[in-house]
């Protein structure tokens, strides 16, 4: 149940970027676009790993402001590290969650009736 109530929060809360991805037209505006959803949907499945990105953007605005190029090309690196991390773990609990939607569709139908 905590896989269906997360995937109803996504579906409610990453509207505008699940919408993005729909309506890209671009490989730039798809890439930017599934950034958007994965850091979205990053906040609710992945916690940890989205904090942790969200830290590395702050890194990098330090670095920008320290004018140093090396600082901002390892700040640069570590935003690059941290996104990759976040969209591995919200592929592994997209495939989790549609692994459990076929076993428990009632559970899943169930919950985003509530949240409608």
């Amino acid at each position: 149940q905590k896989i269906a109530e997360s995937f109803s929060r996504i579906l409610s809360q990453c509207e505008a970027q699940k919408k993005a991805l729909k309506e890209c037209n671009s490989e730039e505006e798809c890439n930017k676009a599934y950034m958007g959803m994965t850091v979205c949907a990053g906040q609710f499945l992945c916690p940890l790993q989205h904090y942790s990105f969200l830290q590395s953007l702050e890194g990098y605005e330090t670095a920008a402001e320290d004018g140093k190029n090396e600082g901002v090309e390892m700040a640069e690196a570590k935003i690059n590290i941290a996104l990759d991390v976040l969209g591995q773990c919200v592929a592994h609990n997209d495939k989790k969650a549609a692994e459990a939607r076929r076993q428990f569709p009632d559970v899943f139908d169930e919950v985003l009736k509530k949240s409608k």
